[in-house]
């Protein structure tokens, strides 16, 4: 998949086209879009990805991004390679995308979608951080993506204690999880023994620009249930400027 990122933008900026731009809605120089889409097999998608990796010349990395509720798989394709631009950490961009319905009225139905996808995200984890040859990996989930991520992941943690050095960092964007169930029962198996850290929580008004500024697990007391509202920000699977995107 590749997406094309306008140069003059603020950092955190997603530019689409409005819906009435008939006529000037393919602009690259001011909207991020979409320019091509392929299909790949799993073992297409995978080999690809290791290829990828496998060809960076500082470090093995990559990034996964699980979008929110009201996000369609465009959405999140745009949203991730907007992210690969800004954060610039030197990470394969991969994104997950799971069916939401794609609209703000349709929380209850992304609600049920995002607990059914939970099984299908621990086995593309697994098979991601098992055959990516990716030794530094790093999950970014906003909003309603933060559940089924947290539950496959610590599931896969629980099966697969050997892949846990591969996970260097997990971000949480606004996320729709009770704070004490998150510090209590998610955020144990996801610690490395040997070098304890806490995941990042960032709360909705911190922005995208800034997923990586490191919060402490729950300090944010007073809000133990974070607001169910998710902006209109989506992402999927990605790669660099005019970028590719992967997706399962």
């Amino acid at each position: 998949m590749q997406v094309s990122i306008p140069d003059k933008r603020a950092p955190g900026e997603l530019p689409v086209p409005p819906w009435y731009a008939i006529l000037a809605g393919d602009d690259a120089q001011k909207y991020v879009l979409i320019q091509g889409v392929t299909r790949l097999s799993r073992a297409e998608f995978l080999a690809t990805g290791q290829a990828r990796i496998r060809a960076a010349p500082e470090r093995h990395a990559a990034f996964i991004y699980i979008h929110g509720y009201s996000n369609s798989f465009d959405d999140a394709a745009r949203r991730t390679a907007q992210m690969a631009v800004d954060l610039d950490i030197g990470a394969l961009p991969v994104f997950y995308s799971w069916p939401s319905k794609g609209t703000f009225a349709g929380y209850e139905f992304d609600e049920n979608s995002a607990e059914w996808t939970q099984a299908h995200l621990q086995a593309f984890l697994a098979d991601f951080a098992e055959h990516s040859s990716a030794t530094d990996i790093y999950i970014i989930a906003h909003s309603m993506g933060n559940h089924p991520m947290t539950v496959a992941l610590a599931n896969l943690l629980e099966k697969r204690p050997g892949l846990l050095p591969l996970f260097k960092q997990v971000v949480l964007a606004a996320p729709d999880i009770n704070a004490d169930v998150f510090r209590d029962q998610i955020a144990p198996p996801l610690r490395q023994p040997q070098a304890p850290r806490h995941p990042v929580r960032v709360r909705e008004r911190q922005g995208h620009a800034r997923f990586l500024q490191l919060c402490r697990l729950g300090q944010d007391r007073r809000h133990p249930r974070p607001r169910r509202r998710d902006p209109r920000h989506g992402t999927r699977r990605c790669l660099r400027r005019h970028h590719e995107l992967h997706g399962p």
